[in-house]
């Protein structure tokens, strides 16, 4: 049985995670060099229920390679100012990620306050972004959003238990169940009420659905690597289209004779498709490769010549 205490505890618990997430705060392990960063809006300020453009921007211009390596859930994270922290969930998934020397990502968010019910207060707003342990910010103006969706959870109630609670708070419910139901407010700041929900000692957990996964727009990978390695006649261009779905070209050019492989890693290293293993003539090369079997993500392309090594990232979006 849950008690008060209890109840307490669980909050204390969920104040201890992020709001507005892609992800979740997990121990990380970082190694990295300097990486110049740029965050801006589309705007300095938006109206109630606009869209907010955000964009970020990080270019590994050191002599080091910055590595990643802690929660799937924290390789990318937005916390906005003013808002608590429900609406989160908890994963300890490992992810490694790796801005090698010259790499640059472009990343784009599209956040429909409409639909995720921020912001919470009037006025100056500010954006965290974490990207792999790289943290930026960008301010801007907003007004507050009245209105939205929680969903409740709690040890079994009776539906007419819950229809009071409800209608004690003037909710309309939207779905109900067993041990959860979603209730929706008009009039409200949605962060505002579930504070005063959660010290119900019958409710366990309160979540706000439009906040669980803020989705990536578009994401843009690109690399100097080549550059870096002095290969003057060996070349691996970036493929094209990128990002891609399913299919993509890779270009590369070999100044003599000789074996070649190229290949494509996962993020963590995983060797998961070989699209050329043998002899090649000099010259310009073309290569297809569809990730029709592969998870969306980023991955890594490598040649391996008689020289060295060349690699790119880019990205499979479905």
């Amino acid at each position: 049985m849950f008690t008060l205490e209890k109840a307490k505890y669980l909050i204390k618990i969920s104040a201890m995670k992020s709001l507005f997430t892609i992800s979740l705060l997990c121990i990380s392990n970082l190694v990295f060099g300097q990486v110049s960063t740029e965050i801006t809006v589309d705007k300095n300020s938006y109206e109630v229920g606009e869209t907010i453009t955000l964009k970020a921007s990080y270019f590994n211009d050191s002599d080091e390679i910055h590595t990643y390596r802690g929660s799937s859930s924290e390789k990318i994270r937005l916390v906005f100012s003013g808002v608590n922290l429900f609406g989160d969930g908890v994963t300890t998934d490992d992810a490694r990620d790796t801005l090698f020397i010259g790499d640059k990502r472009e990343l784009t968010w599209e956040l429909d306050t409409s639909k995720l019910f921020l912001p919470k207060t009037d006025g100056e707003q500010t954006v965290v972004v974490n990207y792999l342990g790289i943290v930026d910010s960008v301010s801007f103006n907003a007004n507050q959003f009245l209105g939205g969706k929680l969903t409740l959870h709690y040890e079994e109630v009776d539906s007419s238990t819950v229809q009071a609670m409800a209608d004690s708070v003037n909710a309309t419910i939207e779905e109900i169940g067993e041990y959860s139901t979603v209730w929706s407010f008009s009039d409200v700041q949605i962060d505002s009420m579930a504070d005063e929900l959660i010290v119900d000692p019958r409710i366990l957990e309160i979540q706000i659905p439009e906040r669980y996964f803020i989705e990536v727009a578009s994401y843009i990978a690109t690399s100097n690597e080549n550059e870096q390695l002095g290969l003057q006649n060996y070349r691996l261009d970036q493929n094209y289209p990128n990002p891609f779905n399913p299919s993509t070209s890779i270009n590369f050019n070999i100044p003599t004779a000789q074996n070649i492989r190229l290949s494509v890693f996962n993020i963590v290293g995983q060797e998961v498709a070989v699209l050329q293993d043998g002899r090649l003539p000099a010259g310009l090369h073309s290569i297809n490769f569809s990730g029709e079997n592969l998870a969306s993500g980023t991955y890594i392309y490598k040649l391996k010549t008689s020289e060295g090594v060349l690699s790119r990232t880019f990205t499979l979006i479905k």
